[in-house]
């Protein structure tokens, strides 16, 4: 058994990068595709799939190659390329002018069973790949249109104010400082990763919000200003640039490594009683926006949240008890 990619992960089977190209490995033999990597995955097409423009696999790598994928946010890019495993491994006997929506509905209710959000994330990658199929003419119409997303009931958990501080209290470096960002900027995760040292000015801390794609700046508070020179002060890596950074190389923390931290963290403080119930490191996004509801109002949350409208809060966000005034 091969050992376990740990770089280059989204590459496919057969493909690798080495001495700066993308080369076709099997049985022992090496061929150079590319040094860039879209014609690398044009070849690698060309490769596995000879004289075949139908099938659901040689579309599925070509949207994986085209912009649509790649100009996608980071975390986007990886629900894909899990998404490209699972649905070219059950549709690999397909061609696309066969594929109908009773398939993708059999296969949304066999994923479904371990997990509705993968179900409805891997139906959007079938009708993006089926979509750039209708472009190029293979098919008339995309058959995901006619497929209803599952239905995920949405979150209701609701960190009140002693739990957020017990597991801030108990969290080691960089986690507890972390989560006072997420707290304070009210800002995705990836959002406050991806911070610079330059993003970090006397006007404030520049943030650019992939999910809207906006450059926002967000000002100075005694309270932010203080987490932020502890960081400084942590920081054992003066070539990196990112605020968060690696103890080694020039890339910053990784997310994946902070959610284990945070799991361990959360094991640890409900194994000795401080905390009843687990919660996510994406709860803690909703518990700042619900804070701001009741001292503020929807309008302030949802523009200190990014948000063009108040919908997006009320519908997914606010997470404490709706209050109404009564008739008379």
């Amino acid at each position: 058994m091969g050992r376990r990619k740990k770089s280059n992960i989204d590459l496919p089977m057969y493909m690798a990068f080495k001495n700066g190209g993308y080369h076709f490995r099997r049985h022992g033999k090496s061929k150079l595709l590319s040094r860039d990597k879209k014609k690398a995955f044009t070849e690698y097409n060309k490769i596995m799939f000879p004289d075949d423009g139908e099938s659901f696999t040689y579309f599925a790598y070509k949207y994986i190659e085209s912009d649509h994928h790649t100009n996608k946010a980071k975390n986007s890019i990886r629900n894909d390329l899990i998404s490209l495993k699972n649905t070219t491994y059950a549709f690999k006997e397909f061609v696309v002018p066969k594929i109908k929506p009773h398939h993708v509905k059999k296969y949304m209710t066999h994923r479904a069973i371990k997990s509705k959000n993968w179900a409805n994330k891997d139906k959007s990658f079938i009708s993006n790949v089926l979509q750039l199929a209708v472009d190029e003419g293979a098919i008339n119409d995309n058959p995901c249109k006619q497929v209803k997303p599952l239905r995920v009931p949405k979150r209701k958990r609701l960190i009140i104010a002693d739990e957020f501080k017990a597991i801030h209290d108990i969290a080691p470096y960089p986690l507890n400082h972390f989560m006072a960002l997420m707290f304070l900027l009210v800002e995705r995760p990836s959002n406050i990763l991806a911070i610079k040292l330059n993003d970090i000015t006397e006007k404030g801390i520049s943030i650019h919000n992939t999910k809207v794609d906006k450059q926002m700046i967000v000002s100075w508070s005694p309270e932010l200003r203080k987490v932020i020179d502890n960081i400084k002060d942590n920081r054992r890596n003066r070539f990196n640039q990112y605020l968060f950074e690696q103890r080694r190389g020039h890339e910053s923390y990784k997310l994946s490594a902070l959610q284990s931290m945070f799991k361990r963290t959360i094991k640890k403080a409900i194994d000795s009683g401080l905390l009843a119930e687990s919660f996510t490191l994406y709860d803690i996004r909703a518990y700042a926006i619900t804070y701001i509801v009741n001292t503020d109002g929807y309008g302030v949350a949802a523009e200190k949240a990014g948000h063009s409208s108040e919908k997006m809060v009320r519908k997914v966000y606010f997470r404490d008890e709706h209050k109404k005034e009564p008739t008379r």
